[in-house]
């Protein structure tokens, strides 16, 4: 992923160069695995974007969580500050009730 990250930001490699108004930051929380565990991560993290020094910070999109229960706490903060979240390994089904979550 800080891969991934790099390449976007490097406006001068020719990928994505046309996106200069783009960058991403790549910020890690530990969810451990628990819904209030999700809820808190997602927390800090609008937090983090809230009180960040660069102008016109803002919490964008989520990636993750690793585990469904993470992913519940996650989506339900999230959804409430309408950030949308890609979790690429969670897998109950009840991730899926878009009422919910």
């Amino acid at each position: 992923m800080q891969l991934a990250v790099q390449l976007i930001n490097n406006h001068s490699d020719g990928w994505f160069d046309s996106t200069r108004q783009v960058k991403l930051e790549l910020r890690i929380e530990d969810s451990q695995c628990s819904m209030s565990g999700g809820e808190d991560a997602v927390m800090r993290l609008n937090e983090w974007a809230i009180n960040s020094s660069a102008a016109g910070s803002s919490l964008d999109g989520l990636v993750g969580a690793l585990c469904s229960e993470a992913s519940k706490g996650a989506a339900r903060f999230g959804n409430t500050i309408f950030v949308p979240q890609l979790s690429y390994w969670s897998t109950s089904v009840d991730l899926s009730d878009t009422d919910e979550y």
